[in-house]
């Protein structure tokens, strides 16, 4: 069954009603086989089967007095009372431990499962549910259960580091995931057992604080995870890319997406606007001759919370002569130097004055697009790596004769005969005398006694 419901959130396309209604008969299946399953059938829940009463952006700030939303879900801290911790904890065929991140049943919208961070595994020892294992994990909040401004960017898959923790059951789990931090999305991408080709990838460049309904840049990454793993050099480990890869930009989900809370816009202050149009000094390093030769270039910082720095350390070193920008999604990059290989210049309508028309979006999702621009990958040819087709083989009747051959030419030709002559000796021994030679041979031996 695990398998089953793995298949049919690949299937289904992430934030949607039908991924959400696959989430949520995969959670009402687990509190069926849990130790207190609902009543029933029918089954009613006013959760969506999840155990927590309130999801991301509807649970009251933990610092946050007399603001809105339902309180007791969430705390600040780990809590240590009535529960044995353990390294790890299993769960259909999955392993748990510290630093894992999982996708858990959201109360509010299955369709939006629970970004989290495992900071314990442990066991409760209250007698009224002794023995059962579950999980204190660190919230993470996406762009639609955030409050910011209307003309902030977000990041492909981004999603924020809050002070909420939660304790949930084994249960509430629906899948393993990986969310890294930018300093290493940008380098790559996180290898087996951690992250698996087609598993959700989220990436995280902010903390949001609820109470205040800000976003501060996080500057130490080791902040953010638990205590056990910040030095640890096998946690999370990942395949380099050859070079730095920014992830796309997009604009709020409240704006033209038609996308619904808990989260909403807020009026854009004159911070907000300065913070996007502000513009910051990144040092990059370029190599001539042998020589290091270091620079200053304005880059213009177009992600609410700002990026400078956002590779953390070292990161520059990876851009041989160009500095770390994030460029709109209305401007085109510059041309690398080089010849024009476009699909413009290709076809020649700089010269011809040619009309060119986009791509329609429903055949364009069926595409690679850069990373960069945002634009479908378009290539003048057929891929040169092509593959090579097998050349012919003999046969084993061939084979077989080439092999006797063989042997006969090895043996020699008296060898090659010595079977048929020794049965034809054979042959003539065995021949019975006539009865002339049997009377001729006794008369021989009657005169000879005589």
């Amino acid at each position: 069954m695990a398998r089953l419901f793995e298949k049919a959130r690949r299937w289904h396309k992430a934030n949607l009603e039908p991924y959400g209604r696959v989430l949520l008969l995969q959670r009402l299946y687990q509190a069926l086989l849990s130790a207190d399953p609902p009543p029933g059938p029918p089954y009613h829940t006013t959760t969506n089967f999840a155990a927590s009463r309130a999801g991301p952006g509807n649970v009251k700030p933990v610092h946050g007095g007399d603001a809105p939303g339902v309180a007791g879900v969430t705390t600040h801290r780990v809590l240590t009372k009535d529960r044995t911790f353990v390294d790890e904890v299993h769960y259909k065929g999955w392993s748990f431990k510290l630093g894992d991140w999982v996708h858990l049943s959201n109360p509010d919208d299955p369709s939006r499962p629970i970004v989290a961070q495992v900071f314990r595994c442990w066991v409760n020892d209250e007698p009224s549910q002794r023995g059962q294992p579950g999980l204190t994990v660190s919230w993470y909040y996406r762009p639609e259960q955030t409050f910011h401004p209307s003309n902030r960017m977000f990041w492909e898959g981004e999603v924020f580091k809050t002070s909420h923790f939660a304790d949930h059951p084994l249960e509430d789990i629906i899948e393993k995931i990986a969310c890294q931090f930018t300093a290493r999305h940008i380098r790559g991408r996180p290898r087996p057992p951690f992250w698996y080709l087609g598993f959700p990838l989220y990436v995280c460049d902010s903390r949001y604080n609820d109470r205040d309904r800000v976003f501060v840049k996080i500057k130490n990454w080791n902040s953010c995870v638990p205590e056990e793993v910040r030095k640890s050099t096998e946690f999370m480990p990942i395949y380099p890319f050859e070079r730095l890869i920014l992830p796309s930009q997009f604009p709020s989900p409240f704006v033209g997406r038609g996308v619904k809370g808990p989260g909403g816009l807020v009026p854009v202050s004159g911070a907000d606007t300065a913070e996007h149009s502000s513009v910051s000094v990144v040092d990059t390093q370029t190599s001539t001759n042998g020589r290091n030769l270091r620079s200053k270039k304005p880059v213009v910082d177009n992600h609410a919370g700002s990026a400078r720095g956002y590779a953390g350390a070292g990161a520059q070193s990876m851009l041989p002569s160009a500095s770390l920008s994030h460029h709109p999604q209305a401007m085109l990059p510059a041309r690398p130097p080089g010849p024009d290989r476009s699909v413009l210049t290709a076809a020649g309508a700089l010269a011809a004055g040619a009309h060119t028309e986009k791509l329609p979006a429903e055949t364009a999702k069926h595409f690679d697009r850069d990373p960069a621009t945002n634009e479908v990958l378009w290539f003048p040819a057929p891929p040169i790596d092509m593959a090579r087709p097998s050349k012919p083989k003999y046969s084993l009747a061939y084979l077989h004769f080439l092999a006797m051959k063989r042997k006969r030419e090895l043996s020699g030709p008296d060898d090659d005969d010595s079977g048929a002559a020794a049965i034809a000796k054979r042959g003539r021994l065995d021949v019975q005398p006539t009865a002339t030679e049997r009377l001729a041979s006794i008369l021989k031996e009657a005169n000879t006694a005589a």
